[in-house]
């Protein structure tokens, strides 16, 4: 591509960029790290908190590029210096270039907790009504008929763009992806064309990178301010100050929005009619139309989840009808409170991937809120080199709405595991404490009697354990499954 021309596309895009050098070179690829280079690529140079590659021009010069990109002046007649206002910005909006191809429909989930099983729930629901398309987040690149292809919540621009240029080529008609908040500060997902968009919820996570609660609020209302085309439709289950936050960015982006808790049920209206050891029955509603349709899930939170994705689904055109037969098959969103078995004494054992106060105590309230249940135990434990603030509040949920608990180490990383352990036990020093997960599981389940359910939380779909430097094979479920078949 002439470097002309991929400044005029820039320019199309609103992005300020200003040329020092000659116009009439050739760019062939796409780079922001110095690992990765390619002759004749283009370069944006992204600082990082340790690494600045403007300090290593001559590894560039070397690998044959002649053109970068970014904030800093390129005082160096190697090098056509693009001038922009935003480095991050920049290069996301110089990926959409390089790999044009989306899905014709995208959809993007932000809150604290319920993104995974939002876009799941959304992608299994287009599937069934026989839509080919994916679903993006933290269980990976998900498609109907394809073993998952891991990756991370919000991959890096490059590796976004490719991956739904890739989409786009093979036929993908819809994406559900997830959008974290260290995604949308980072300008991961700006230019991405999002229809529509969801608000799951807001609560305590990630304060080791964005500080403040107020910071965190702020990234995750960039889905709206940002990327949500006008006249889009955001699904919201916030509550609080989240949810007057929402409305506000809603009404002054000229998003519009569908609240759970305020639904506008002349456009659609979803209502949980009944619960059951079977999973709930549910009513779906638009201009006095209804249709009735039994699900396989028994927790709120869940439900909810649910309604953000069929009132998503309903948005994107498909008739009501159609949405409640794709309901009728959904299947419960891995590590998401999933039902892994029941002991031989008929107690129930659910995985779930909560892992902040918050997510605790709702998976908790809903069990207890199924009336299905005598007793509700849970093990669990917090993440290493992770908001230490969040220990002693998770102590405090466990005590609060468990009838017993186990405490136990999560993802340790590099800290001292007896040390996070205490910092729980500090505010539920009647917990058990049992450092190593896999006893701790199975203590959990040998504590278990008749109409009892135990909660294993905070790994959810994981399959590995971060010790020290190391992960370690380790996968929630499958130490379930193991104890329940040995032990009848």
């Amino acid at each position: 591509m002439e470097l002309a021309r991929f400044i005029a596309l820039m320019q199309e895009k609103n992005m300020a960029i200003t040329c020092h050098g000659q116009q009439q070179l050739r760019v062939l690829g796409l780079t922001s790290s110095t690992k990765s280079m390619q002759p004749s690529d283009l370069f944006v140079a992204v600082p990082g908190a340790h690494f600045d590659p403007l300090e290593h021009l001559d590894q560039i010069a070397s690998a044959g590029l002649t053109v970068i990109m970014g904030e800093r002046p390129v005082n160096d007649d190697r090098f056509v210096w693009l001038q922009v206002p935003h480095a991050r910005r920049a290069l996301a909006l110089a990926a959409a270039i390089f790999f044009p191809g989306q899905p014709n429909l995208c959809v993007g989930v932000t809150g604290t907790n319920g993104k995974t099983s939002t876009v799941d729930l959304l992608r299994q629901i287009w599937s069934g009504a026989g839509i080919n398309a994916a679903s993006l987040g933290t269980l990976g690149l998900v498609r109907g008929g394809m073993e998952p292809q891991p990756g991370m919540t919000t991959p890096d621009q490059i590796a976004l763009h490719k991956m739904l240029h890739t989409l786009s080529q093979e036929g993908c008609q819809h994406l559900a992806m997830e959008v974290s908040s260290h995604g949308l500060h980072q300008h991961r997902v700006d230019g991405v064309t999002f229809q529509s968009g969801a608000f799951t919820n807001l609560s305590r996570d990630h304060l080791d990178y964005h500080v403040s609660m107020e910071a965190y609020l702020e990234a995750k209302l960039e889905l709206v301010r940002r990327c949500i085309r006008k006249n889009g439709l955001l699904a919201s289950a916030a509550t609080g100050e989240a949810a007057i936050a929402i409305h506000a960015a809603c009404e002054k982006s000229g998003v519009r929005l569908w609240d759970y808790h305020k639904q506008d049920l002349n456009f659609f209206g979803f209502k949980v009619m009944s619960l059951s050891a079977e999973g709930a029955k549910v009513h779906i509603t638009s201009q006095g139309h209804l249709q009735c349709v039994t699900v396989p899930f028994i927790a709120r939170f869940q439900l909810e989840n649910l309604a953000l994705a069929a009132v998503l689904a309903f948005d994107a055109g498909l008739e009501l009808g159609h949405l409640a037969l794709a309901m009728s098959g959904l299947q419960a969103v891995r590590g998401r409170m999933e039902f892994v078995g029941r002991h031989a004494c008929g107690a129930a054992v659910f995985v779930d991937y909560a892992h902040t106060p918050d997510a605790l105590e709702t998976a908790l309230k809903s069990l207890r809120q199924s009336e299905q249940f005598e007793r509700i135990g849970v093990v669990f434990g917090c993440g290493g080199d992770r908001d230490r603030g969040k220990r002693p509040m998770m102590g405090e949920v466990a005590a609060a709405h468990a009838d017993f608990s186990i405490v136990t180490d999560d993802n340790p990383r590099s800290e001292d595991p007896q040390t996070i352990r205490d910092a729980i036990l500090a505010t539920h020093p009647r917990a058990i404490e049992c450092g190593d997960r896999k006893e701790a599981i199975c203590l959990g389940i040998k504590m278990l009697s008749n109409q009892d359910v135990l909660l294993v939380a905070g790994k959810g779909h994981e399959q590995g354990q971060v010790v020290g430097g190391k992960t370690l094979p380790f996968d929630d479920a499958d130490i379930v499954r193991t104890f329940l078949a040995e032990h009848g």
